[in-house]
């Protein structure tokens, strides 16, 4: 009786641990692009994921968020850009709204610290809740830098993902050209 228990225990654990987790998603933003960001050429939105879900908030927020860094890196990428800047989220991440933030580092620093504490409430991380799964954010892709806004090489945000083993397998899971 008791294995029995413990074993069903485990299994309802995981199932409420594990969630469901969102798709992945980007699209251009070509007809209905946000007020300030109407001169951009190449508008994107996109999201990102907790790879899984934890018993510590901490490492769900640094999962989800560090996967929209890797998205946005990858989107600019895929369309044969260079050059990316968030034009959304708060002041410490949002490069339109003057953020200066634009390497690896300083996004893992300031959006997606290591926080073991679950317990941690009310906290946002670059303007992402705490508790949601999915995070989205809006891009601006160039392909030469532009000199008026601070821009993240995305060759180089991928490499230094990559060198500290965050960069995962799965990315965007579905691209639509253009946002419906």
């Amino acid at each position: 009786m008791k294995t029995t228990f413990l074993v069903l225990s485990a299994i309802a654990a995981t199932l409420v641990l594990s969630g469901c987790s969102p798709k992945t998603v980007s699209c251009e933003l070509r007809n209905s692009k946000p007020e300030g960001l109407k001169a951009y050429e190449h508008v994107f939105y996109l999201t990102g994921k907790v790879s899984f879900q934890s018993p510590s908030a901490g490492a769900n927020v640094r999962s989800r968020n560090l996967h929209v860094l890797q998205n946005a890196a990858q989107l600019t990428l895929d369309q044969n850009l260079r050059y990316f800047a968030f034009a959304s989220g708060d002041k410490d991440l949002n490069n339109h709204a003057g953020s200066l933030m634009n390497t690896a580092k300083e996004y893992i620093d300031t959006c997606a610290p290591i926080d073991p504490n679950p317990f941690v409430v009310g906290k946002m991380y670059c303007g992402w809740d705490r508790k949601n799964q999915a995070a989205r954010a809006i891009i601006v892709a160039f392909d030469v830098q532009p000199s008026e806004l601070v821009t993240y090489d995305a060759a180089r945000v991928k490499e230094e993902l990559m060198a500290q083993e965050l960069w995962r397998t799965d990315g965007i899971e579905t691209h639509e050209p253009e946002c419906k």
